[in-house]
């Protein structure tokens, strides 16, 4: 439902992440949607290579932006594999859907959709310098 502040016709998104990321599909959902098996879903998740996030009341929910057809996105794959031990995945589909100076103005989601291979290649050195910098902020604390 629309919110507004006094004085103001302004409408406020109640839930404006999913409406900048899309939709989110839970465990069995997106198992049929990939036609395999939950087990066989979370072992993609143990590897990295599918990206999920746990929500407050502690769902696993897959952002549904990361498949093409009944696969995760093929360039995707390797980024994930990077990014994902060393981070949790709502970071990880955060600086998916964040424009980059280094690709252009695209963000690494939109990047590895292209297919550009020189952009692709811009994108894996991106990908393992902010798992590095992850990686140093975790050890810090």
């Amino acid at each position: 439902m629309p919110q507004e502040t006094a004085g103001s016709s302004q409408h406020v998104d109640p839930a404006p992440l999913s409406s900048a990321i899309g939709e989110f599909w839970p465990l069995a959902q997106t198992a049929v949607r990939l036609e395999s098996s939950e087990t066989e879903l979370l072992k993609l998740v143990a590897s990295g290579s599918v990206l999920s996030v746990v929500t407050a009341d502690e769902q696993l929910l897959f952002p549904a932006f990361q498949f093409d057809e009944r696969r995760v996105l093929p360039d995707l794959v390797p980024v994930l594999e990077t990014l994902m031990p060393a981070s949790d995945g709502w970071q990880v589909t955060q600086w998916l859907m964040t424009p980059s100076r280094q690709l252009g103005g695209r963000t690494p989601l939109e990047t590895s959709r292209k297919g550009d291979a020189k952009f692709l290649r811009r994108l894996s050195s991106l990908a393992k310098d902010q798992a590095k910098t992850w990686a140093r902020t975790t050890e810090s604390r």
